[in-house]
This record gives C-alpha cells, structure tokens and sequence, in this order.
C-alpha cells in the first residue's frame, strides 16, 4: 500500500510543472502589490488634479465678483453724482432706491441685474450697495463668499476704503 501511495506523490510531483502549464496558467501577470501602486498612484494624481480645478474655479469666481463689486461701486458713485449737493449728502437715499431693485424707467442706474435681494455673485450670495453710517459714504455687500474668496476680495479693495469679512460676508464701506 505504501509503494503505491508513494508512485502516485511521485507522479503528481514530477507531472505537477507540466500539467499547470497545460492548463494555461503560468507566471506573467500583475501582482495584487503591483495593482495596488498603480491605484494608489492615480488616486494621487486624481487628487491633485481636484484641488487644481478648484482652484481654478475659485479663481474664476473671485474675478466675476470683482466684476459685480465694480458694477456697484460704478452704480453707487453715479448715484452720488446725480444728487451731488443734496441736503443729508450725496449717498442719501440709496438704501432706498437699490432696495426695490432693478426697475426698468425708474432705477436705471442699478445693473439689470439688480433685484429686491441684490445682484447674485457666483457663490450664491448677493451683492449690495447702502447708504453708509456717514451719508457721504456707501456700503457695499457680498454675502455668500468662501473664506478664501472673501479674504482676496477684501484685500483688492483695502485701499478704496475699510472693509471686514466675517462669517462669509464682506462689507466695504467707500467714499
């Protein structure tokens, strides 16, 4: 019995090499550690490709608030100069006259955009101008802002007047 147990390991050991050949499997291939680099390196690049497109939409979005803020820094000193001279100076009565917003025939110093709630920035915040605490002075808004946003818009602006960015809000207050 033991000889035949033992003829039957040997012929399984000896035919072992070439019957996995003839089964078709054999050594190339990926290894699971090779796979997993290869993962693990597009998960790095994919990742680094998502802080760069966010950058770059963030970017794109201050410049469109930038765009928005000069509308209403422009909308704002025109109204100045169409009441240059006005009893309670020349910014009085501008809360009044944005808060109704865009109004063809009437307000049409205000972008067309203009609503009851302001001018809506990229962020999904709104953008407005008021009489400021002094009336020969203007307040604007932009609600809605990233920190970051925030943060470089005020900086662009610090040197037309004073300004905070709290809480997603900035409030720049000009002459």
């Amino acid at each position: 019995m033991e000889s035949m147990l033992e003829t039957q390991v040997e012929a399984l050991d000896s035919g072992s090499e070439s019957s996995i050949e003839a089964k078709g499997v054999n050594d190339s291939g990926f290894t699971m550690i090779e796979l997993s680099v290869v993962l693990l390196v597009i998960g790095i690049l994919v990742a680094a490709a998502l802080l760069g497109y966010n950058s770059f939409v963030n970017g794109g979005k201050i410049a469109a608030t930038k765009t928005e803020i000069e509308k209403l820094i422009e909308t704002a000193h025109n109204y100045a100069q169409a009441n240059a001279g006005q009893v309670g100076g020349t910014y009085n009565g501008l809360t009044a006259y944005a808060s109704g917003g865009y109004v063809a025939g009437s307000t049409t110093m205000l972008p067309s955009s203009y609503t009851t709630q302001g001018v809506l920035n990229p962020y999904g915040g709104y953008g407005t101008i008021a009489t400021g605490t002094n009336t020969n002075q203007f307040t604007l808004s932009e609600t809605g802002l990233s920190t970051d946003g925030c943060t470089a818009i005020l900086n662009a602006y610090s040197s037309h007047g004073t300004g905070t960015c709290a809480g997603g809000t900035l409030s720049l207050t000009m002459n």
